[in-house]
């Protein structure tokens, strides 16, 4: 997947869609696409607004076509930047970026979040952006903690119980039966107290939890549109978190 990912934002008329059409047009091509035609000075302005200063090794697990971590590679050519996930599509088309930014100290890895391959306290900053809400929580995070080091930060970002509303409202009015069946899921298991099972919403004081259970310190918890400029909350519930903890 050689798509372009530009240095400024470009115009992308499938975020003018409703997110539960979003939801049944998504391919790994559509989500490769979306992802980069944000541009890479919106990451850049994103990870700014977070407070996140790149000062080691950075990680991001579950990078998807690894748009985050391409721009931290970027920016930040003394350390290096390493982007892990399972699927080799998206990997491929984040090594196509490698090489066409000739990013030497980004490195493209395919594992497993359960599982990550590196040794204890290895990176001072680890991401996890977009995934947490698929995948059993306790035992990912555990490994996000494991390899951070002391003092190091961990950057979150996970989908909230306004997301998944918006989804099976939207989807209701349009008779999609099947993504209303898919999103009701997440709100299910959340729900019946499942922490540690995948396909669960997050809020704010779950994410508090998580990070006291870890021994944390949560720097900052801030909801925001999961498509800017997507509204923050749905019906009063966050549709989107980012959080920063340090270790």
């Amino acid at each position: 997947m050689d798509f372009d990912f530009p240095e400024k934002q470009q115009i992308n008329s499938r975020l003018e869609l409703p997110m539960h059409i979003r939801w049944k047009l998504s391919t790994l091509e559509n989500y490769t696409e979306d992802k980069y035609l944000y541009g890479r000075e919106w990451y850049r302005n994103q990870l700014s607004s977070l407070g996140i200063e790149i000062n080691g090794p950075v990680l991001d697990a579950g990078c998807g076509p690894g748009q985050w971590a391409i721009v931290m590679a970027e920016a930040n050519s003394e350390f290096p930047v390493v982007a892990l996930d399972t699927n080799k599509e998206l990997l491929s088309a984040a090594n196509f970026q490698k090489s066409k930014l000739g990013l030497e100290n980004l490195q493209i890895k395919q594992g497993e979040i359960y599982k990550l391959p590196f040794e204890d306290e290895s990176f001072s900053l680890t991401c996890c952006i977009g995934v947490l809400q698929l995948v059993r929580v306790r035992e990912a995070f555990s490994e996000l903690v494991r390899v951070t080091k002391p003092g190091g930060q961990i950057l979150i970002n996970v989908s909230g119980l306004g997301f998944y509303l918006t989804n099976i409202i939207g989807s209701a009015k349009s008779c999609k039966k099947e993504i209303m069946r898919q999103n009701y899921r997440f709100i299910k298991n959340t729900l019946r107290g499942g922490n540690n099972d995948p396909f669960t919403y997050f809020t704010k004081s779950r994410i508090e939890r998580i990070g006291k259970e870890f021994n944390l310190r949560v720097r900052s918890i801030e909801a925001t549109g999961l498509y800017p400029p997507q509204k923050k909350t749905f019906l009063g519930a966050g549709v989107n978190w980012y959080a920063t903890f340090f270790k």
